[in-house]
């Protein structure tokens, strides 16, 4: 005797509102986190980029034997930071701008201005700090690198 079953194919209407109702609620947990780590990643590299540029020119100044100064601000329009450099008699022969920081990441304080001297260390014998900064809905959040007297670059 043949049997007459009915199978079910598909999903029910109260299922499918189900299962988009919790990837709503799933989509809607993760997007502010995400922006909070996206966040944190740009802080992050920007930090990292500063102590890159503070690397680069440390090495420049002892390969070319001239002396490069590095000034970190807020207040040059397109660049937050450029670089002096010197010739072997100490007089400016170039200048050069560098881009800005990523969107929300800004530079809180800058205790040094290093200028790298060709031996690759910083030339009044200072130490001192960059710090930047990056504010969100969670709160402000700061990264430092540090630049030692002799020329070594910290993140």
């Amino acid at each position: 005797m043949p049997r007459n079953t009915t199978a079910s194919r598909g999903f029910t209407l109260v299922e499918l509102a189900v299962t988009l109702t919790v990837l709503g609620l799933l989509l809607a947990f993760s997007v502010p986190a995400f922006n909070r780590i996206n966040q944190s990643y740009q802080l992050k590299s920007a930090t990292q980029n500063v102590s890159g540029t503070l690397r680069l020119w440390r090495e420049r100044s002892i390969a070319r034997g001239t002396e490069h100064q590095i000034h970190f601000n807020n207040f040059v329009p397109g660049t937050d930071w450029h670089v002096h450099e010197y010739n072997a008699a100490g007089v400016e022969i170039a200048l050069r701008g560098g881009p800005g920081f990523p969107a929300g990441v800004r530079l809180y304080t800058s205790t040094i201005s290093p200028r790298f001297t060709k031996d690759g260390r910083e030339k009044n014998g200072l130490s001192g700090a960059i710090v930047l900064q990056n504010q969100n809905q969670s709160g402000v959040t700061r990264d430092t690198v540090s630049v030692l007297a002799s020329g070594l670059i910290l993140e």
